[in-house]
């Protein structure tokens, strides 16, 4: 697991992304110059070259930065972090019946510069999922997301559940201005 940052003009870091097994990373990929990708887990890299690489490594880049947007749309901090634990228990866990199994390599600091929140918010908000259920810490830095967890209603599911259908069935639309109709593709 690898996690992307840049440096804010204010000094703060956030995050750009994280990416794992099978993933393509990148100055090719970030507009960003001062960009750092830091392993969260043992890593191994190899270098390609920009032609080698095809609109599948785009298309999975906005997608993630979709995903992340639409979490970062969320009102509420604590609905937010309960969004960001289940989409990386989605890309990084482990499926079970009763929910999902994450090794949690992310401290509450990584947690709160995804999040543009404070490391203390983080903690709090935590103990709050913890208390309602809906989270179980784990040994080992493994974090277990009740399935109940993804019934929470607060974030703009409508969102999500576009971004998933889009996802599925790999359709893409070209809109065009003026009076012209779309194109798809």
């Amino acid at each position: 697991m690898v996690r992307a940052t840049t440096w804010m003009s204010e000094g703060s870091l956030t995050t750009l992304g994280f990416w794992g097994t099978g993933d393509i990373v990148g100055n090719a990929l970030f507009r960003h110059d001062s960009y750092e990708l830091e392993c969260l887990t043992a890593v191994t890299a190899a270098p390609l070259l920009v032609e080698s690489c095809d609109n599948q490594v785009m298309l999975a880049h906005l997608q993630q930065l979709q995903e992340l947007l639409v979490i970062r749309s969320c009102k509420r901090i604590e609905e937010m972090l309960l969004r960001l634990l289940t989409w990386l228990g989605r890309r990084f866990g482990k499926w079970e019946e009763a929910g999902l199994t994450l090794r949690f390599p992310l401290t509450h600091q990584d947690l709160a510069e995804t999040l543009s929140t404070t490391r203390v918010t983080i903690t709090r908000c935590l103990g709050q999922l913890e208390d309602r259920g809906l989270i179980r810490r784990l040994e080992k830095c493994q974090m277990f997301i009740d399935r109940s967890a993804y019934a929470v209603d607060s974030c703009p599911h409508k969102l999500f559940e576009n971004l998933d259908r889009s996802t599925r069935n790999n359709s893409i639309i070209s809109i065009g201005g003026g009076a012209s109709s779309p194109t798809v593709a």
